[in-house]
């Protein structure tokens, strides 16, 4: 029963994952075994038996078994139509969890659009883009004399240094920013590619006289050793410019499929933060070298708790990052309105930053400026874990 036991444990594994919000117990991987035996055990013997034992009767007519296939891969295309006409049988599911599944999409395409990414964020997993055109395109300085540019500070990093930069713009304050999705800040984990992006923006930092340096980062462990994190602040420390680095945004596990599950099952929402990022960051080995070398830290995971409603990435129900650790737009005019008061604050607004200012607002489509009451949670109220 081997190979009928390798065909049925992938449906049963898989069907379970759709059920369950956690990863399965050790009972419950025992019982999803015993399922999957049984299951083969009864398709070997009523299924796969059978046809082998027909070998000592009649063969089956040639005409017949290409009148078989015929009809099969016409059943096939019938069942392709079908799927291809409901977008996936949609109707299946409840209609607040393909309005849940629709804002998904939606606010990643906003975030690709508004943020600029493939000008000013080289992501070749999004955009089919060589580093040759990116640097020729490459545009994203703010108009000189501007009451919304911020002249002396730049932002660099990866797809959250987008994030940043555009939490800025949306709250009046325009800079400086590049960004190369993927990519660390330390030279001992840069690949090829991602050192030519960032020479490129060290010499965007002199030609503009540059006097301030935001660095943001998603971290994985290599990146926050002693050696790395010496590197990066090697590379990066220039005379005349002030470098701060942002801790890591808080990560929650599977946001976005346990929030569709969550809605689909009917369940209340639980969320998995993951914090080891956020404490290698904050070691105090970390810390030390950091403030010898003069580098100062802006916590984004502080900022982001005075912006979301018990510290979730979501309000009333709607999500307000698009996967595990990147914002939506709402989210980041949220972060971004207290990162312009604390930081920014004599420079924009005098100390009232006001959200979405200079045409900020035209970028975002009317229906992310609207409230996102449609989308909810049901269940109860979330919790993290």
């Amino acid at each position: 029963v081997s190979y009928s036991l390798y065909l049925w444990h992938q449906p049963v594994f898989a069907l379970a994952r759709t059920r369950l919000l956690d990863p399965p117990t050790g009972w419950q991987m025992a019982a999803l075994c015993l399922l999957s035996l049984l299951l083969a055990i009864l398709s070997w013997r009523y299924v796969e038996r059978p046809f082998r034992q027909r070998g000592a009767g009649a063969p089956v007519p040639v005409v017949r078994l290409w009148q078989s296939a015929a009809a099969g891969m016409v059943g096939l295309m019938l069942l392709s139509s079908v799927g291809i006409a409901t977008n996936g049988a949609r109707f299946r599911f409840p209609p607040a969890l393909n309005a849940l599944s629709d804002r998904f999409a939606s606010d990643l395409d906003e975030r690709l659009r508004v943020e600029r990414v493939g000008l000013c964020e080289l992501n070749t997993s999004v955009l089919n883009i060589r580093i040759e055109e990116f640097e020729r395109k490459w545009n994203c300085v703010p108009p000189a004399g501007a009451p919304t540019t911020v002249g002396h500070l730049a932002i660099y990093g990866d797809s959250h240094a987008t994030d940043i930069a555009s939490a800025l713009r949306f709250n009046g304050a325009d800079v400086l920013y590049m960004a190369e999705a993927g990519c660390s800040l330390s030279p001992l984990a840069m690949k090829p590619k991602c050192r030519r992006v960032a020479d490129f923006m060290k010499r965007q930092i002199a030609a503009h006289q540059i006097t301030d340096l935001w660095l943001v980062n998603y971290y994985e462990p290599y990146e926050l050793t002693p050696a790395a994190v010496g590197s990066m602040i090697d590379y990066w420390k220039a005379a005349g410019v002030r470098l701060s680095v942002f801790s890591p945004t808080p990560e929650f596990l599977d946001l976005k499929n346990r929030m569709l599950r969550t809605v689909g099952l009917g369940r209340p929402l639980s969320l998995v933060r993951r914090t080891e990022p956020e404490e290698e960051f904050f070691r105090p080995e970390i810390q030390s070298m950091l403030t010898a070398a003069g580098v100062r830290v802006i916590d984004s995971g502080a900022i982001f708790c005075k912006v979301m409603p018990d510290c979730l990435p979501l309000d009333g129900g709607a999500p307000l990052m698009i996967d595990d650790h990147h914002l939506t737009i709402e989210g980041a005019r949220r972060f971004g309105a207290v990162l312009v008061a604390e930081e920014l604050a004599p420079e924009v607004g005098g100390g009232q930053p006001s959200l979405l200012l200079s045409g900020a607002a035209d970028e975002v489509s009317p229906a992310h400026r609207a409230s996102d009451s449609a989308v909810r949670i049901s269940g109860g109220p979330a919790r993290v874990r």
